[in-house]
């Protein structure tokens, strides 16, 4: 995908940047996953999780992933 932005805008941006902010809103929307948009944003996941946090952007995690990591450490676990 390409997106085209207004000359203005487009000159106040670094790419990274654009992906970022492209990414913060799509995960803050509900939209994709915090993996997708780390993903998008070209960062780790904990890269991701501390932009959030500087934005003051709360994380998304409801008790499907808690069901979800409890799932995956007792595998880690051998259980």
């Amino acid at each position: 995908m390409n997106l085209v932005l207004p000359e203005k805008v487009e000159a106040t941006l670094k790419p990274q940047e654009a992906r970022l902010d492209f990414a913060v809103g799509l995960y803050s929307s509900g939209r994709v996953t915090m993996g997708t948009a780390a993903e998008v944003a070209n960062l780790s996941i904990p890269e991701f999780q501390r932009e959030l946090g500087q934005r003051r952007i709360p994380i998304h995690y409801g008790p499907k992933d808690l069901a979800e990591d409890i799932q995956a450490a007792r595998e880690i676990a051998g259980q």
